[in-house]
């Protein structure tokens, strides 16, 4: 009698033990096919949650509220909750210099950053500080949305692990912000400036500037220690920045018409979501770039009352300065064409998309 109660236990126990193996190997099989960007029952109620890593502070400008806080609360909405994004602003979680790298090791989920802070590493990433590389808004966008110029650098990018969600074209207006006049081009030698990325410093060797590289985040406070002499900026953006407090001059022209800021996702992150979710944050993504786009043409009537509230003298330079300033950004391209192939494919598109200009 004791024999068969064991026997009973012993086949009750197997039961239950099997029954235990399937229960987990469906389990697995729900978060596996999760992870693989498929919609199922378990899916509909997981919280996604995520950071976000911003090199700029928490801002309106040049259309980044776009895609950063607007983009944030919007996806939350259209998933019902299920996609919840962390943001911290102004390199909190990592410094500018680091964000790529912490973006393809998943130290953060989502990165909001001009791409020029990946051109150590991604070529292509220094298309859009290119001297006169655009002629508007309007044309940057199509650049990268159009011709295969964002189709070159988020290939370079994806190798890195790294997936472009949305961009917003700014920086209308985009030249010198001085703290010093210049009337000839001689004059540019004495000049100490932030710079941005290779094409930058690349351009500032060839007219002679001295170059400073100093994190977007600082930059106020260096304008206003006396740090740098200046440094390039969108005059669209001399309010928004606060910038406007701290310069006395502008150099007109502007030679960027259109620069570019994105969001960036870690691809495990993006992977991770069911195609329903990555379905949601696609659409608003393509939506706020066109806001984006939308509100920095409205900003480009803004410059002259900008420089009225801040009392900004404009330089205006004559044509010989300006030829020579165009002519010096010519080295910059050829150089940037021996990059490698995407560079050199980019730089063809730029050519034609230009009318044959640079």
């Amino acid at each position: 009698m004791v024999k068969r109660d064991k026997k009973h236990v012993s086949l009750f126990a197997s039961f239950i033990m099997l029954s235990l193996i399937v229960i987990l190997a469906a389990c697995s099989s729900d978060k596996t096919s999760g992870d693989s960007g498929k919609s199922n029952g378990s899916d509909e109620k997981k919280v996604y949650t995520f950071n976000l890593n911003s090199v700029y502070p928490d801002t309106t400008l040049a259309g980044l509220n776009f895609i950063g806080p607007e983009f944030i609360k919007e996806v939350e909405k259209r998933s019902n909750g299920r996609i919840v994004i962390k943001p911290f602003y102004s390199n909190e979680l990592v410094p500018q210099s680091e964000i790529l790298s912490a973006l393809s090791s998943n130290t953060i989920d989502l990165g909001l950053t001009s791409p020029v802070y990946f051109g150590d590493s991604v070529p292509t990433a220094s298309t859009q500080s290119l001297p006169y590389w655009s002629k508007s808004l309007e044309h940057s966008y199509k650049l990268y949305r159009e011709t295969g110029v964002g189709e070159l650098f988020e290939k370079e990018l994806e190798e890195h692990g790294v997936k472009v969600l949305a961009y917003a074209v700014g920086g209308s207006g985009y030249g010198f912000a001085l703290n010093k006049p210049i009337k000839k081009y001689e004059d540019l030698s004495k000049l100490l400036l932030r710079s941005s990325g290779w094409a930058t410093d690349t351009w500032y060797k060839n007219v002679g500037i001295s170059g400073a590289s100093i994190p977007l985040a600082e930059t106020y406070d260096a304008l206003q220690r006396g740090v740098v002499d200046g440094t390039p900026w969108s005059f669209t953006e001399l309010e928004s920045s606060k910038y406007g407090e701290v310069v006395k001059y502008i150099v007109q022209p502007a030679f960027i018409n259109g620069g570019l800021s994105g969001l960036f996702i870690n691809k495990d992150a993006w992977n991770k979501l069911p195609e329903d979710l990555q379905k949601v944050m696609t659409e608003v993504a393509q939506e706020m770039e066109l806001k984006a786009l939308e509100t920095n043409k409205e900003k480009e009537k803004t410059i002259q009352a900008q420089v009225d509230k801040y009392n900004i003298e404009v330089i205006n330079l004559p044509k010989d300065f300006q030829k020579k300033l165009y002519d010096s950004a010519q080295v910059v391209w050829d150089e940037y064409a021996k990059l490698n192939g995407n560079t050199a494919k980019t730089v063809e598109i730029l050519r034609k998309e230009n009318g044959g200009s640079q």
